[in-house]
C-alpha cells in the first residue's frame, strides 16, 4: 500500500502552534514500538507500521515510550468521510481571525527594561512591571482572514462517543490528502482514546470530549454510520 501525498498528510495530524512541544509538531519515527511513524497534535495520532511510509522522518525513543491506553474493541462501524462532512454542514459557519503585529517598545519604561522609583530620598531601579523588563511589548491585533470556520463550541457524536468537531474536521483532511474515504470505528468508549482502522497497518486514534466537562446545551451533530456485522 502507498499513501499518497504521504508528508503532507501525516503533517495535517500533527500540531502548528509553537507553545506545543517540538516532537508534536512534525512526524517522527518511534524507536519504542517497531519504527512506527507517528504523528500527532496531542487529539490526534496517526500510526502507520513500518514499511509503509517512503519518506524519511527524525527518530524519537525517549518522549513516547509507553503505548497508548486503548480499551478492547468493542465497535465495527464503517464512518465515511463524506457523512461527517454532511453533519458539519449543518454547523452555522464563523468568521475566522488570526493575530498580526510584532513588538514594540514598552511605553512605561522607554524600552529600557527598567523604571526608576524614589524611597526616601533614594533612586532606585527595578525590572519594568509591563515588560517584565524586556523592554518590549506586543502589539497585536486580530484581523479576519476571509474563511468561515467552525465554532469551537461544534461537536460530533460518533456511535455514540462525542467530538470536537474542528479536531474531526482536521483529521478528514489528512485522510483525504493521503488517499481514503472511510475509517472504520473499533473502540468508541467516553474520556479515552478512540481507535479508528483506517487501512491494514494505519490506525487513527482520536481523543472525544471528556463528557463530565460539558454542560449539556452543546450543539452536537450526528454522524451516520454503517455497522458491520462480523468484528
Amino acid at each position: 500500500m502507498k499513501l499518497k501525498n504521504e508528508r503532507k498528510g501525516l503533517m495535517k495530524f500533527c500540531g502548528v502552534d509553537d507553545c506545543l512541544r517540538p516532537v508534536l509538531q512534525k512526524p517522527f519515527v518511534n524507536k519504542n514500538f517497531n519504527d512506527e511513524v507517528w504523528a500527532s497534535d496531542g487529539h490526534l495520532l496517526m500510526i502507520v507500521q513500518n514499511g509503509i511510509c517512503r519518506c524519511k522522518y527524525h527518530e524519537e525513543s525517549e518522549k513516547f515510550n509507553k503505548r497508548i491506553p486503548v480499551k478492547p474493541v468493542n465497535c465495527n462501524s464503517i464512518v465515511k468521510l463524506k457523512d461527517i462532512e454532511e453533519a458539519c454542514s449543518r454547523f452555522k459557519l464563523e468568521k475566522e481571525y488570526k493575530k498580526v503585529g510584532k513588538e514594540k517598545k514598552c511605553p512605561e519604561c522607554h524600552g529600557k527594561g527598567v523604571v526608576t522609583w524614589h524611597y526616601k530620598g533614594y533612586d532606585l531601579e527595578d525590572d519594568c512591571p509591563v515588560c517584565d523588563g524586556y523592554g518590549l511589548i506586543d502589539d497585536d491585533c486580530w484581523v479576519e482572514t476571509g474563511n468561515m470556520i467552525l465554532p469551537r463550541e461544534s461537536f460530533l457524536r460518533i456511535d455514540g462517543t462525542v467530538f470536537n468537531a474542528r479536531i474531526i474536521v482536521k483529521a478528514v483532511e489528512g485522510l483525504r490528502l493521503l488517499g481514503f474515504e472511510q475509517i472504520t470505528h473499533t473502540v468508541s468508549v467516553d474520556n479515552v482514546a478512540n481507535m479508528f482502522r483506517v487501512a491494514d497497518g494505519v490506525d487513527l486514534l482520536i481523543m472525544p470530549m471528556c463528557m463530565s466537562s460539558m454542560h449539556g446545551d452543546e450543539h452536537i451533530e450526528e454522524v451516520l454510520t454503517t455497522e458491520v456485522q462480523e468484528l
